[in-house]
């Protein structure tokens, strides 16, 4: 059986496993439910990833539609859901920057409903204590900006790059900037020592790193200040970006469809996995994690910064409808990968909610996938988001940089 499955080209592979699913559907030996979550978080690598044939892209496409037939219910968010995601950050020990965060931002908006429609204002708000001004070319001087990306990040890195066009505008801008690499289908620990490995080739001109790290890069980045003290000293910050600090439901519900069908599928560029990626982000594992090490990860004495995604209904790109539904079953406030509640660092310093989904928080799909353009809700400033937050965390670690840790 190996012999067979190493000699299958990526088409035949893809097709078997597709067959099988739909076998097992149909025979009532899975449920059909996390199929349909599998199916719309990978809907698009038909699309936009290498080593697989249009044929076998069109045939995934059928299936997404097979499965995902029917509508989502749409969720709404009531005063009352706002007010305990304001309660439970706080009882996280959260520092509220939300007001300066605001400051900064609408700042580089064009008027004061843009800044509204990009950055949700939820009851408890914090009014700006500090008067953030930062001069780009200054911050230049003093900061090295890296970004760490998530989930089957080097599977189609050519045409599928978070912050692609953040780094532009701040490249222009006179920073520094390092697209960090982590392997797209490992495990936390093992990209914590390849990013360990990047840092340490870094220039050692003085300048620290603000680190954003986005989805599953966050535990990346936990496990890497962790285990590789050498790096802390190079650290400013770190900004959770959309990061998965709790892990996500969903992860959950994908693993027993992953562990069969996914693990070993070859996708783009990336290595056949072993699970280990998904199962990072499964709550029980980051629960288990964060009760293991959060002291280790305070006595680091790198600050951390929470920004997180909570997009109205109307507002989450259509590819990823379902997933928000389904999350909303346990709170509206999501990105349609993780709970708001789940994207905060303890600790941290709370940033904002951003009105954006989780992909095009960092990803630039329409400029990426002109032909899928329709398929996403992509109009986030995401310069204007990234820029705001570096402003926002020099202000913080001029002012009150010990307070910003994991308790």
């Amino acid at each position: 059986m190996g012999m067979m499955v190493q000699n299958r080209t990526p088409d035949q592979f893809f097709h078997g496993r597709i067959f099988e699913m739909a076998r097992a559907i149909h025979s009532g030996k899975i449920s059909a439910e996390p199929v349909k979550t599998w199916v719309s978080l990978g809907m698009d690598l038909a699309g936009v990833l290498g080593g697989i044939e249009r044929s076998a892209a069109r045939f995934s496409v059928g299936l997404a539609a097979l499965v995902l037939a029917g509508c989502a219910p749409v969720q709404t968010a009531t005063m009352n859901d706002n007010l305990q995601l304001i309660a439970r950050a706080k009882q996280g020990h959260v520092r509220d920057l939300r007001g300066e965060y605001r400051q900064a931002l609408c700042s580089r908006l064009t008027g004061q409903s843009a800044c509204e429609d990009v950055l949700l204002r939820f009851p408890g708000e914090s009014v700006a204590r500090h008067h953030v001004v930062s001069n780009a070319a200054s911050l230049a001087a003093r900061y090295r900006i890296a970004f760490v990306p998530g989930l089957f990040s080097d599977c189609a890195e050519k045409r599928f790059v978070p912050f692609a066009d953040v780094a532009d505008e701040l490249s222009a801008a006179g920073f520094e900037i390092n697209l960090l690499r982590v392997q797209g289908r490992a495990g936390t620990e093992q990209n914590a020592a390849q990013l360990a490995g990047e840092i340490a080739k870094l220039p050692h001109d003085g300048k620290r790193l603000i680190v954003f790290a986005y989805s599953k890069g966050l535990p990346d980045v936990f496990d890497l200040l962790v285990r590789h003290p050498p790096v802390r000293q190079r650290v400013a910050a770190v900004v959770s970006y959309a990061g998965a600090v709790h892990g996500s439901p969903l992860a959950d519900e994908l693993r027993g469809i992953y562990d069969a069908f996914v693990t070993r599928l070859p996708i783009g560029g990336c290595a056949v996995g072993n699970g280990a990626e998904l199962e990072a982000l499964r709550p029980g594992v980051r629960h288990a994690w964060w009760a293991a090490h959060h002291r280790e990860l305070r006595d680091t004495r790198v600050p951390f910064f929470s920004l997180v995604g909570a997009p109205l209904p109307e507002r989450v790109s259509p590819l990823l409808r379902l997933n928000h539904s389904r999350l909303a079953e346990r709170d509206v406030h999501n990105d349609s990968q993780l709970l708001a509640d789940d994207a905060v660092v303890p600790g941290s310093a709370l940033l904002g909610y951003i009105n954006a989904d989780h992909w095009v928080m960092a990803i630039p799909l329409a400029k990426q996938l002109p032909a899928l353009a329709a398929l996403f809700h992509d109009d986030v400033p995401r310069g204007a988001l990234v820029g705001a937050a570096i402003e926002v965390v020099d202000s913080a670690l001029r002012t009150t940089p010990r307070s910003l840790s994991p308790p």
